[in-house]
């Protein structure tokens, strides 16, 4: 800022006090990892597994293009179906009809 805009500023706002600041905790002091820590991490860990997160518990995921097609289908759905869902040939249905 140059002194021109500080003086504008100032004639702007003014007398101005500085805030009191509370005193504040420093929390970037680094914690100890206890063993109760690093049984309850693991836990949590395994939680993911149970619940179905099951890219949690893999150590590498094999990384994909920008610009790679991705799919899935299940078994059973027959692929002229998936070919026509993936192509966007069926018509979206209101809401209504699909609740049945």
């Amino acid at each position: 800022m140059s002194d021109e805009d500080s003086e504008l500023f100032k004639a702007f706002v003014g007398e101005v006090e500085p805030l009191k600041t509370p005193e504040t905790v420093d929390q970037h002091a680094a914690r100890t990892v206890t063993p109760g820590m690093r049984e309850r991490r693991r836990a949590a860990e395994q939680e993911n597994i149970r619940a179905g997160n099951y890219l949690a518990a893999l150590d590498h995921i094999e990384m994909v293009k920008p610009w790679d097609e991705l799919s899935f289908k299940r078994d059973g759905v027959q692929h002229g179906v998936f070919k026509n869902l993936r192509q966007g040939r069926y018509a979206s249905m209101p809401a209504s009809i699909c609740t049945g």
